[in-house]
């Protein structure tokens, strides 16, 4: 019943069908509507953001400074001393952007420089650390550029090996020659290469002869470095190392007893090659084992005096090795009777 009650109180309008006239009604608020949307439209372009022309910098007659490193404007002019990293290896010179009929002046440490009224001032004016300034004057204008001398990093003139004859078994020590145009003291850091190898982790001036071996390629790279900068690195040119000569390694006797002399002679290779031996000097009758370098003389009293020898010895390469020495015969007094 009480649903019933519900529906019963709801009531459902339908519009008329009366054509145009119903929205007569409405005509008051339409105009309203359309009379704020004019109103809005109108507000909106006042409060449109002009866009102001900014004049440039030819129209203001304005110089706009030059963002490179040392140029300094002052009117039109600008000037920039290049080079921009300056070191007592190189000139100054005041480059210009603008001027007409131009003078200079240089000074260092804020005195005048003699002699310092041209466009360059030469590199025997100045030093490691000294603050350069130049002021130049055009057409009535005047400005000015300043720098501050920096560190000249060294450089390698040359490397020497040495010794002279380098083969297997001898250590190779590298000499360098460097010049630091600041007279700075120079040092060395090493690093050996062996056929290219860098891992030695040889860092001494001197590379030990057992590290190496015939036909190995060495070369050293050599950086000098002074207390503020490194130098280029300076490396080498390979050096093959070429057959050893087989060197001696006994000592001959110079006194014995009797009518015969003996002496064992001995070599070594530090290549590794087989050996043989000879004579290249000797008294008349003295002989040399080809092996085994075994010398024998049987003298006789005639043959007192002093006599040169040279034995030799020679690997399979062609290399030899030579030891010279001289051997005197004295006969005692009773033996010549």
């Amino acid at each position: 019943m009480e649903q019933k009650r519900r529906k019963a109180k709801v009531k459902v309008i339908l519009p008329e069908k009366k054509g145009y006239k119903q929205w007569i009604k409405y005509t008051p608020l339409l105009l309203g509507l359309i009379v704020v949307i004019i109103f809005l439209s109108a507000r909106g372009k006042k409060e449109k953001v002009e866009v102001e022309k900014i004049p440039s910098a030819e129209e203001k007659n304005v110089v706009i400074p030059d963002a490179k490193k040392g140029m300094q404007p002052a009117g039109k002019l600008m000037v920039k001393i290049i080079p921009d990293i300056p070191t007592v290896k190189q000139d100054l010179e005041a480059t210009l952007a603008d001027g007409g009929n131009v003078s200079y002046k240089w000074e260092k440490n804020g005195a005048v420089i003699d002699g310092g009224n041209t466009q360059r001032l030469t590199k025997d004016k100045f030093k490691k650390g000294d603050r350069i300034l130049v002021t130049v004057t055009a057409d009535g204008e005047e400005a000015g550029a300043s720098v501050v001398i920096k560190n000249s990093s060294p450089e390698i003139r040359s490397v020497q090996f040495s010794p002279e004859h380098i083969y297997s078994g001898v250590d190779i020590g590298a000499t360098a020659k460097a010049f630091d145009a600041d007279g700075d003291e120079v040092n060395y850091r090493y690093q050996w290469m062996i056929n290219g190898d860098e891992s030695a982790m040889e860092d001494k001036p001197v590379l030990k002869g057992d590290r190496f071996k015939r036909g190995d390629m060495v070369s050293v790279r050599i950086i000098p470095f002074d207390k503020e900068d490194d130098g280029a690195a300076y490396t080498t040119r390979p050096l093959t190392i070429p057959n050893g000569s087989p060197k001696f390694t006994s000592s001959p006797p110079l006194e014995f007893k009797g009518f015969t002399y003996t002496y064992d002679a001995l070599a070594e290779d530090q290549d590794g090659d087989a050996i043989t031996y000879s004579l290249a000097s000797a008294p008349k009758g003295m002989t040399i084992d080809s092996n085994t370098g075994s010398i024998v003389w049987q003298f006789t009293k005639m043959d007192e005096g002093s006599h040169a020898i040279e034995v030799v010895a020679q690997d399979n390469e062609g290399m030899r090795g030579f030891q010279k020495y001289t051997l005197t015969i004295t006969i005692p007094k009773e033996e010549k009777q």
